[in-house]
């Protein structure tokens, strides 16, 4: 196969003169997908979003403040439930090991530790029937 005197094969355009390859290179650019028109909308858009949120935040935190006060508040008020008056040894439950702490602490008569004791065992739970 005979070669034009104009061309190459040492680039990607097999049969093209290298002068217009040179040109068409030197004109390549990569592609905008982004125009300024666009990049313009799309940060007004964010900005309008973003906006928003502030203005939600502040009511968000007074809403969570509130509601901590208020569940903070009822706690006090009820205070702890009998059962968890008598967690001397802070297991989270009332058994018999409460009893033994409360014995070890010294701080509790023998006749307090033994109705801790019955009220612990006790049958019936406390109800009458």
């Amino acid at each position: 196969m005979a070669s034009d005197e104009n061309t190459t094969d040492n680039h990607d355009e097999p049969g093209l003169p290298d002068e217009l390859v040179r040109a068409l290179r030197a004109e390549e650019r990569p592609l905008d997908l982004l125009t300024a028109r666009v990049d313009r909308e799309i940060r007004a858009r964010a900005a309008t979003q973003f906006s928003r949120r502030r203005e939600r935040r502040p009511a968000l935190a007074a809403a969570a403040a509130v509601l901590v006060a208020v569940t903070a508040g009822w706690f006090v008020a009820i205070g702890p439930g009998p059962e968890l008056r008598d967690d001397f040894d802070g297991s989270g439950r009332v058994d018999i090991a409460d009893v033994l702490a409360l014995a070890r602490s010294g701080q509790a008569s023998a006749a307090e530790i033994d109705a801790l004791a019955m009220r612990i065992v006790a049958l019936d739970n406390g109800e009458e029937s």
